[in-house]
């Protein structure tokens, strides 16, 4: 009897742990609409995002990293380093209100009229796809829970040089959020399915309650 009644504790106790873990799989719908409440979230709190990726592509290997500060209202900062085999640049941009100000290099500030921006954009996107997976898991992330979201894409690399040869390509894009919805972390990779690394990934990580003060860098004559 009492042989039965510990069996049934330890089943109590292991159940929502292997719950705990257990990833579900959801409609294209709720990735994005958690995806889009995550980002409208954040950007009513003042932050600091930083962001690093990985890119091989031709035998060459380039490196980047992105530091985005918002102090809010309208003060944000941004600074891009690229680096190609050893190679370094980097841009930096601050933006009060309608000023905004930029620095390549070592060159010194300006300040920059117009709606231009001196921080280059980026756009990624696949083609030929083959399936998609949506899921969501429960999960812990620096000692606290949150939910996982991740988006997986299976699809043929039509643009490739060496596509006949190539196989499936993947695509992974995930992001965590706190028990409010906040978004913490998010992870993109990409590659070749026969690969046991990813050609392309990227870590972007969000801290929030930091002292950020975002100053002009140079005084309005």
């Amino acid at each position: 009897m009492i042989r039965t009644k510990l069996i049934g504790m330890v089943v109590l106790v292991l159940l929502p742990s292997a719950l705990f873990g257990q990833k579900e799989d959801i409609p294209r719908t709720e990735y994005f609409s958690q995806f889009r409440a995550a980002l409208e979230k954040s950007d009513s709190l003042s932050r600091r995002q930083l962001k690093q990726s990985r890119l091989v592509f031709e035998g060459k290997v380039t490196q980047e990293a992105w530091t985005s500060e918002y102090q809010l209202p309208d003060r944000v900062r941004y600074l891009h380093i690229t680096d190609v085999g050893g190679k370094r640049w980097s841009t930096e941009q601050i933006t009060i209100g309608k000023d905004q100000y930029c620095k390549k290099n070592d060159d010194p500030w300006i300040l920059v009229t117009g709606l231009s921006s001196c921080i280059p954009g980026s756009a990624r996107g696949v083609s030929g796809v083959i399936s998609e997976v949506f899921g969501k898991q429960k999960t812990m992330l620096n000692g606290k829970t949150v939910t996982v979201y991740s988006w997986y894409i299976t699809h043929k690399d039509t643009f490739s040089k060496s596509a006949a040869t190539d196989g499936e390509s993947f695509s992974e894009s995930k992001f965590w959020v706190d028990k409010t919805g906040l978004i913490l972390r998010a992870e993109d990779r990409s590659g070749l399915v026969r690969d046991t690394t990813p050609r392309f990934e990227e870590i972007e990580t969000y801290e929030y309650g930091s002292a950020i003060k975002i100053e002009a860098p140079l005084k309005k004559s």
